[in-house]
């Protein structure tokens, strides 16, 4: 599959997924759930933290586009962000949720950078946190890749990364607790759904070339 082909499907997949989220972003103002724990609250702001959280899309289009080979992997991820995106928007509409947004008082780069991230990415529609959700299922992508098969590490920080991202959706007060967890459940469903899903296709495809 080439790149060119790749790319197509990954700008596909942007466009909806931003289509929808800035047109819920706009719609659902009105917060009637509140997830606000304790816990959440015990959560220091650390602006420093935005730096990982701007990662997904550079990371997305990098295993995407360049690291996977395989159509079926490809295709898989593909269908899984597509499927995750579209139950992210009926999460949000079915459970409007609005996290309150600290004041930013200091004038580093860092804080400059959620500043804008704030004004640019409203707070509403958190449950479940999509850049958690996508983030795990690009961990699972790369543990399907022969790059991971070869190389045992490349899953492992992976996994890592997808890990401090969840904790810098935390850190810059963008998500809730509940939304982390949920984003990981609906990532691990729609990825393993789709594999299955692909899987048979592919399965059929071939039957019916012999």
């Amino acid at each position: 599959m080439s790149t060119k082909n790749k790319a197509k499907y990954v700008s596909l997949f942007l466009a909806l997924f931003f289509l929808i989220y800035t047109t819920l972003q706009k719609i659902m103002t009105v917060s009637r759930f509140d997830f606000l724990t304790n816990l959440d609250t015990l959560i220091p702001i650390m602006p420093e933290f935005i730096w990982i959280y701007h990662t997904l899309i550079p990371i997305l289009l990098i295993t995407s586009v360049i690291i996977v080979k395989k159509p079926g992997v490809f295709f898989t991820s593909f269908l899984a962000c597509i499927v995750a995106t579209l139950i992210l928007g009926i999460f949000y509409v079915i459970f409007p949720s609005h996290y309150p947004r600290p004041i930013i008082i200091g004038n580093s780069i860092s804080e400059q950078i959620l500043q804008l991230t704030y004004l640019i990415d409203g707070p509403n529609c958190t449950f479940p946190s999509g850049h958690v959700t996508y983030a795990f299922i690009l961990y699972y992508t790369i543990k399907d890749t022969d790059l991971s098969t070869n190389f045992k590490f490349i899953q492992f920080l992976y996994l890592i990364w997808a890990i401090l991202l969840s904790i810098s959706t935390l850190m810059i007060k963008q998500h809730y607790i509940i939304d982390v967890f949920s984003g990981v459940l609906v990532a691990t469903i729609c990825y393993y759904v789709s594999k299955i899903f692909i899987n048979k296709k592919l399965s059929i495809i071939g039957n019916n070339n012999t």
